[in-house]
């Protein structure tokens, strides 16, 4: 939202009415325009593996289910239960 109306409004004040800090809107703007890190390749990675799981159990998989299949394909547990 900052990025889209830093034109018309200053940051600062988005900042204020967004309730976050200008530094930390500059460290997520910087880190967003970085090179993806390990753990973000890692992350899209483990995200495509539990949409494949996901999809092929038409979504009815429970997260027993999900977990035990993960484990198969190296998808670590708490990975699996922070995202069901």
């Amino acid at each position: 939202m900052i990025e889209a109306e830093k034109a018309s409004y200053p940051i600062k004040r988005m900042c204020e009415l967004l309730e976050v800090s200008r530094s930390g809107y500059y460290k997520w703007r910087e880190s967003r325009d970085s090179a993806p890190t390990p753990a973000r390749r890692r992350r899209a990675e483990l995200d495509i593996k539990v949409a494949k799981f996901h999809a092929a159990s038409d979504g009815v998989y429970g997260l027993f289910r999900k977990w035990s299949a993960g484990k198969g394909v190296g998808i670590p547990v708490d990975w699996v239960v922070s995202v069901s």
